[in-house]
């Protein structure tokens, strides 16, 4: 009996111990699991972005559209030119920029009134099939009936009634060789086709063909087959027209243009694009290689420049 009295106190010492311990690593617990406690140091410290946080971060960020058509360094890609119902003129025009380094946004412009208002759309599928829907190699008439066998078509935009125009050449190759072309004089239900002789021996690309308002076939023939580097042929390098409704015979066409064209690099064409449209009478227009932009409403007789963005 007297030895269990000496120790009671030091056993009710080690269980006020005990109790003091279970108390303060409770309170502790609480302190770090609470809703509003912050990520402990060392996690911070030790955490590393990874390769998808990292990519993101280097990544260009977009431009908006607007910024993307008046950079100096965009350049014109697409055209597209109609006229209004109320005698004016609707120019759509894609720009992208393609110089190394620089983000490739691309964005399409569109004004009616010379880009002294536009507006300004990224361009993306919707948007450019309907401001910029292209023209030139579509299969629009079968070969059997176009008789241009296994060419490849590009199909002409016609300003004349009844008269349709497709043109065959080549293998799918970056120029497109005018070899036969294709009329039709009864909407495309018959054609007469006929092989485009060589000139000086020389086969020409050609880069847009449009049927004008007569019947006659307007050409831009940029490049030849005996074309260098730096050093272009002596075929005319530019815009022909057929004599009439023969489609196998074709001289210069010389239109006049407002202000003058100028001069390409190295001696070639300074228009790198021929097209047209047809609703309210029918608009033509080129591009050239500074990006500038010219339309005709007198079938092709002569061009004024306008206004790209």
């Amino acid at each position: 009996m007297t030895k269990a009295r000496r120790l009671s106190p030091v056993l009710a010492l080690l269980l006020l111990l005990a109790l003091l311990l279970l108390l303060a690593g409770c309170r502790g617990s609480t302190e770090v699991t609470g809703p509003t406690a912050p990520a402990p140091a060392a996690t911070v410290a030790v955490s590393q972005p990874g390769p998808s946080a990292n990519t993101s971060a280097q990544a260009p960020a977009r431009r908006a559209p607007r910024a993307v058509v008046e950079d100096p360094a965009s350049a014109l890609l697409d055209v597209q030119v109609t006229r209004t119902a109320t005698g004016g003129l609707r120019v759509a025009t894609g720009w992208a920029c393609v110089a190394r380094g620089c983000p490739h946004d691309r964005a399409i412009a569109v004004s009616d009134d010379g880009f002294r208002t536009a507006r300004y759309l990224r361009w993306n599928g919707p948007h450019g099939q309907r401001l910029l829907p292209g023209q030139g190699q579509r299969p629009t008439y079968p070969s059997t009936a176009t008789g241009l066998g296994h060419l490849i078509p590009w199909t002409a935009t016609s300003l004349a009634d009844g008269v349709v125009g497709v043109v065959g050449g080549g293998d799918g190759a970056t120029l497109f060789p005018f070899s036969r072309t294709a009329r039709s004089t009864d909407g495309g239900d018959t054609f007469t086709t006929v092989d485009v002789p060589l000139t000086h021996g020389a086969r020409a690309y050609g880069s847009g063909f449009v049927v004008l308002a007569h019947g006659r076939l307007l050409a831009l023939l940029d490049h030849w087959s005996d074309d260098r580097s730096g050093r272009p042929g002596p075929g005319h390098h530019g815009l022909w027209v057929s004599d009439g409704d023969d489609w196998a015979t074709y001289a210069t066409a010389e239109p006049r243009f407002r202000p003058a064209l100028g001069t390409a690099p190295r001696g070639f064409s300074p228009l790198v694009s021929l097209a047209a449209s047809v609703p309210h009478g029918g608009v033509i227009w080129v591009q050239t290689w500074e990006d500038r932009v010219y339309v005709s409403t007198d079938s092709a007789r002569t061009f004024r420049e306008v206004r790209s963005r």
